[in-house]
Parts: C-alpha cells; sequence; structure tokens
C-alpha cells in the first residue's frame, strides 16, 4: 500500500501538468494572408479617358474663342491662290488676312442664297474668302470666290464667281460682282488688284474674255 505522502505528491503533480500552458506555437498569417490585405498603395487609380482607337490620353481643351490670327496671307496655303496670277497674286501672299467667323457666315448664306437663285450646287470645298483693302480707301472688304456646280440640271457643268464683300450697317452685303470662268469657256485668275478695280484675265489659252469689275465707292 502507497503511503499517504507520497500519494499526495503524485497528485499535485497531475494537477499541474494538466493545468500548464500548451507547448504547441500560436498560429500566424502567411504571407500569402498578408497580401490580400488592401492597402492605400494597392488601390487603384482611376483610367484616365482615352482617344478611341488610339489609346492616347485625352488632352484638356483649350478655352473656346472666335478670334483668329490676322497675319498676312494666313488665311491660306499656296495652293489656295490659283484664283490669282502676276501683280494681284503678289499681292495677295503678302496683304490677304483671314476672315472673321461673323464673316465666314456671312459667305456661306451669300454663297448659299446664289445657288438657290441659280438652281445650282455649291461646292464649299473650292470656296476662297480673303479681307483686304480694294478700294484704297480706309476700312477693308471681303473677295468670296466660288463654284456653282450643275446649274438647271446641266450634270457636270460648272461656273466660278467672285464677289467683293463690304460690312455695311454692321452686315456683309455683296458689292460687285464677276466671273472666273466655266466649263465651256475654260478657267481665269484675278490678274491684278487696282484701287477699286478687280482686274480678271483669262487662264492659259482659256477662251474666256477679260473682265474688269469696278467696286463702288463708299
Amino acid at each position: 500500500m502507497t503511503p499517504l505522502p507520497q500519494c499526495a505528491a503524485l497528485a499535485l503533480a497531475i494537477a499541474l501538468a494538466a493545468c500548464s500552458p500548451s507547448d504547441a506555437p500560436a498560429a500566424t498569417a502567411s504571407p500569402a494572408d498578408a497580401s490580400a490585405i488592401p492597402t492605400a498603395d494597392s488601390v487603384p487609380s482611376p483610367a484616365p479617358d482615352l482617344i478611341a482607337g488610339t489609346g492616347s490620353p485625352t488632352t484638356a481643351a483649350e478655352p473656346a474663342t472666335d478670334e483668329l490670327a490676322a497675319t498676312p496671307g494666313s488665311d491660306a496655303e499656296d495652293t489656295q491662290y490659283f484664283d490669282f496670277s502676276g501683280a494681284a497674286l503678289a499681292r495677295m501672299r503678302s496683304e490677304a488676312r483671314p476672315a472673321t467667323p461673323a464673316l465666314r457666315d456671312a459667305a456661306r448664306r451669300i454663297v448659299d442664297e446664289t445657288g438657290r437663285e441659280r438652281e445650282c450646287g455649291t461646292y464649299p470645298e473650292g470656296e476662297r474668302l480673303f479681307v483686304l483693302d480694294l478700294d484704297g480707301r480706309p476700312g477693308d472688304e471681303a473677295l468670296l470666290l466660288y463654284t456653282m456646280e450643275g446649274c438647271g440640271g446641266g450634270g457636270n457643268y460648272y461656273d466660278r464667281s467672285g464677289y467683293v464683300l463690304r460690312e455695311v450697317d454692321g452686315a456683309w452685303t455683296q458689292v460687285a460682282e464677276f466671273p472666273m470662268g466655266t466649263k465651256l469657256v475654260g478657267n481665269a485668275t484675278i490678274s491684278a488688284l487696282e484701287p477699286g478695280v478687280v482686274v480678271i484675265s483669262p487662264d492659259g489659252d482659256s477662251l474666256f474674255e477679260p473682265h474688269r469689275a469696278e467696286i463702288p465707292p463708299r
């Protein structure tokens, strides 16, 4: 039979073993688990607006304006001066200025109205509009050159003409008109710009008859 003191010591050892903390290590988050935690750096930024079909980001729009540059000759490239020759060509390249938006709108209405009156179609791609002094007096005029097509149902018929425009009481209106050739007779060019006169001459071997268009005084 086991002595009592020995039994008490044995029981105390068993109790202490049952109450002691476990030696197993505590569970910790793995590196993979840590990467799943979102941070400020990992939040995606909004995608930029892209130009369709290019993948390039859009740029900020420039402030709207109705002002156009007014440097000599900036209204047209050399290919747009085909209506001029000689002294008139040299003058246009050195003095012609671009039209304002108001003048462009007025020219568009004038050409469209001319087409309706003549039962013709217009050809906007061939229109030219220049600003310069044509009468030698204070104030500018504008040269509007345009083409009419299929007049009266005439198929591929065309004629080219011009207007001198002047601002009167705040509105641009035509004050002189001149021909610049047709499909039947050939083409013409403005060969001289005398004070108050637009001189139109045949282009090459064209059958166009020379013409002088007088601009009325102000």
